[in-house]
């Protein structure tokens, strides 16, 4: 399938049409963006820009309900006893009434073994369940007599909630570590090159097991120079509130390796003491002239317009600073500073340098200074900024609930004269599967990011369980950086007609700790997974009591529009940046997720966060159908009455009408169709349903209010299709013909057996060019593409429903072409 569309805003939108009976499985759409060139010509040139997106066709049927589970993020030895909570939500806010089933089971990477442990049943309480199991449920049944806290081990526990009547199951499940060490160490933002005679500040990061930041841990911080053989830091420190640790080395002009080593303090019962280190490259410059730049900020990242706050420190005096700011692939500030505090021979200043949103999500500061002699000393730092877009993007519905059928107006923000592109869908899908976004702040600052260039060569670092094997070789002949490779990394062009000397190429030498082949890696079994529920029994319908004094109604429309997709548009804001889109919320009682992104001349591109508009009502009926039957097949359809809104139980009486091919065997309401519901749940009844023939066929249900003496309004009424198969066998018959550069008829005559299922019988048509045009004709390529590309296809009219014969004819004519055109009739039937 090929499809062409013009961008003119820098946002093209298009529909593709699936067959009624596509191939089931994953799709992908790919999109290239074709740049067209030349005046009054037809030449098209693929650009490098290009995207793809894949989608899963299949006979799905949305999940109504959606399941989510709580717990610790790390397990450690000293936790005793584990809690979690599991809870079960409708798309449209309400808890969930039904069973849970909650199974725990230890895993470990070393160990080909799961392990069982846990496994319980029970009903949800006001739509949650919170489970409870001690560490001697599974510390009892480990094999081997091992440790579970020192081989990397796992518990994986999944719940199942099952709902009450129609026993429909959603599950998840958490992977909970435990862990020996509570808290990882590693080395962030710390500076890949030192300079001998300037001080160096290393930074180190402790984390928790889930990322979350590791407050007031002991480490221990260890620095060494030249090969170990001086010793320049020996301390414990704590982290911060934010598990940051900082300590700076007073580093002298003979220091020319740097090996840092940071390991948490040993507590009880843990299995080793993880240690990592890091080694920085030294700088070289034949003077041993250095300059260093460092970003004092109480945080590591900025926003934007905003000023980075840069100190600049040399070892030497110099008059002048040269400083660049670059952000995504630009060069958005260049300034130079007179120098004039100098003391001991050190240079040291401080700049403020506005940062805007141009350097999202981070800029490169590159500081240069001339010497007298002509040697150039500069230096390159990265800073982090926050990924604020400027074009602010906002989708306001102005309420947070509405009725099925009220008319309400999204309002979507954004800078004056955007292209917005404004997606409304239900929830629903973001619980079947997850959705293909390729328009999103992560993955637009991804992008961004690549713009920025490459980063300088990281120092040396490792992690290992002992101090002694970390990085044996780390500070033995390491590598120097010089001047050019500053430049290099900083994506800016160095014009000079003065030679910059390089240090000399030493090779590293063998570490002989690395074994000769390929390491075995370690292995992980996952062997669990989520066994279906435990059955539901389906209460018997009680008998309904006196009837209770209604409340006022008014009469409720036919629900019978469900999309998926609820607005999907291309707006326009306006002087004020405002683009409004009025429309009528549609009959499925869900939550509805919007979103949009706008592109501006001017702002560039702007992605909105999730705005939800929660679609209910007080007193509805719950219809939910499989995607399909098989022809003269039984099925058992269970609709549920849900009371949400009123203070009290009411009474309702329940109708339900089918198609005529649709025969109705067995309904649980009371013959007089009343039914109770109570207040917060939802009262399920079964009805059984046989179809008689194939196709769409429809079931309605209507609920209305026990008014005495006869029916009163209807509180809610909903309508939908049930999709019956054949589920017989199917034949198809294909003929091809071939067309000529002339007019002419063709008939097509067919013959199809006695025992085709009435309705099952289809034709379609398709026309192809298949032949190219003679060669003294000048076709462009874009042209030219259109013409080998294009077929047409269409069904002829015809119907065999309730005949045991079907000779169907149809015809086509075909008109004179330059082309030589086949064309193909194939013929169903079941």
């Amino acid at each position: 399938m090929l499809c062409t569309n013009y961008i003119t805003d820098g946002v093209g939108c298009m529909d593709i049409q699936l067959s009624d009976e596509p191939n089931l499985g994953t799709w992908t759409v790919g999109a290239n963006y074709l740049i067209e060139r030349g005046d009054n010509q037809c030449q098209f040139y693929f650009s490098s820009v290009r995207g793809s997106c894949r989608f899963k066709v299949d006979e799905f049927v949305l999940p109504r309900f959606e399941v989510e589970m709580t717990g610790p993020n790390q397990i450690q030895r000293t936790d005793n006893v584990i809690e979690g909570t599991v809870t079960g939500t409708y798309t449209f806010g309400e808890r969930v009434d039904g069973t849970v089933r909650v199974n725990a089971t230890l895993t470990s990477s070393s160990r080909r073994e799961s392990i069982p442990f846990y496994d319980t049943t029970v009903p949800l309480k006001n739509g949650e369940f919170t489970f409870r199991f001690t560490d001697d449920a599974y510390k009892s049944k480990v094999l081997y007599r091992y440790d579970p806290f020192c081989v990397k081990s796992t518990i994986l526990i999944v719940a199942e909630v099952t709902e009450r009547g129609r026993n429909a199951t959603q599950s998840t499940s958490l992977r909970i570590p435990l862990v020996s060490n509570p808290i990882s160490l590693s080395f962030t933002d710390s500076p890949t090159i030192f300079r001998p005679g300037i001080d160096y500040t290393i930074k180190g990061k402790a984390t928790q097991a889930d990322g979350s930041p590791a407050a007031s841990e002991r480490v221990k911080v260890t620095a060494t120079a030249n090969n170990g053989r001086k010793t320049l830091l020996d301390k414990t420190v704590r982290t911060d509130a934010n598990g940051a640790i900082s300590q700076t080395v007073k580093l002298g002009n003979d220091i020319n390796c740097l090996k840092f080593t940071m390991s948490p303090v040993v507590v009880e019962g843990s299995c080793d003491n993880q240690a990592v280190c890091f080694s920085p490259s030294p700088m070289y410059s034949p003077t041993n002239s250095f300059l260093q730049l460092t970003h004092v900020s109480p945080s590591a990242e900025i926003t934007p317009n905003s000023n980075a706050r840069v100190t600049a420190t040399a070892n030497n005096r110099f008059r002048v600073l040269h400083m660049m700011v670059i952000g995504q692939g630009n060069v958005l500030l260049h300034t130079s500073t007179f120098s004039t505090n100098s003391r001991n021979g050190v240079t040291a200043m401080t700049v403020d340098l506005p940062v805007t949103h141009a350097g999202v999500p981070r800029v490169k500061v590159l500081g240069v200074v001339a010497r007298e002699d002509g040697e150039l000393v500069a230096d390159l730092i990265e800073i982090p900024v926050t990924c604020q877009l400027e074009n602010q993007v906002g989708v306001s519905f102005g309420t947070g609930e509405a009725e099925p059928g009220d008319q309400v107006s999204v309002v979507t923000t954004a800078s004056p004269n955007s292209v917005v592109v404004l997606g409304v869908i239900d929830k629903s899908l973001s619980l079947l599967a997850d959705a293909c976004k390729s328009v999103d702040t992560n993955n637009v600052c991804g992008l961004l990011r690549r713009l920025t260039g490459r980063s300088l060569p990281a120092g040396g670092s490792c992690s290992t369980e002992s101090d002694s094997a970390c990085c044996p070789a780390a500070c033995s002949e390491p590598a120097k950086r010089a001047v050019t490779d500053i430049f290099n990394a900083a994506g800016v062009s160095l014009d000079s007609n003065m030679f910059q000397p390089r240090p000399p190429f030493v090779p590293p030498p063998p570490n002989f700790n690395i074994p000769f082949g390929r390491p075995e890696g370690d292995f992980f079994f996952d062997d669990v997974a989520a066994r279906p529920a435990a059955p539901t029994a389906l209460p018997l319908q009680p008998e309904a009591g006196p009837p209770l004094a209604p409340e006022p109604e008014e009469e409720s429309e036919l629900r019978d529009f469900f999309p998926e997709t609820w607005i999907w548009e291309i707006l326009r804001t306006n002087a004020s940046g405002i683009a409004v889109h009025n429309s009528e919320v549609p009959d499925t009682i869900t939550t509805w997720n919007a979103e949009a992104f706008a592109i501006s001349g001017q702002t560039g591109l702007g992605i909105s966060p999730l705005t939800a508009l929660v679609a209910k009502k007080d007193v509805f009926v719950s219809l939910e159908l499989p995607y399909s039957i098989i022809f003269q097949e039984t099925v058992t359809v269970t609709p549920i009455i849900f009371n949400f809104g009123r203070r009290q139980d009411i009474d309702v009486r329940v109708s339900i009408e089918v198609d005529d091919d649709l025969e109705l065997l067995e309904r649980q309401v009371p013959e007089n169709g009343l039914v109770r519901v109570s207040k917060g749940t939802g009262t399920p009844f079964n009805i059984k349903l046989k179809p008689r023939a194939i196709g769409l066929l429809p079931i309605t249900i209507c609920i209305r209010s026990s008014a005495p003496g006869g029916n009163g309004p209807c509180i809610d009424a909903v309508r939908k299709t049930l999709f019956i198969k054949p589920g017989c066998e199917r034949f198809q018959i294909t003929t091809n013909v071939y067309a000529s550069n002339s007019s002419g008829e063709h008939c097509f005559n067919y013959e199809l057996p006695t025992c085709v299922i009435p309705g099952s019988s289809k034709a379609t048509i398709s026309v192809t060019g298949d032949l190219m045009s003679p060669p003294d004709l000048t076709v462009c390529w874009c042209c030219l593409m259109a013409v080998v590309s294009r077929t047409w296809s269409g069904s002829p009219s015809m119907s065999s429903r309730g005949s045991t014969s079907w000779p169907p004819t149809s015809s086509l004519k075909s008109s004179p072409s330059r082309s030589g055109t086949t064309f193909r009739l194939g013929t169903s039937a079941s």
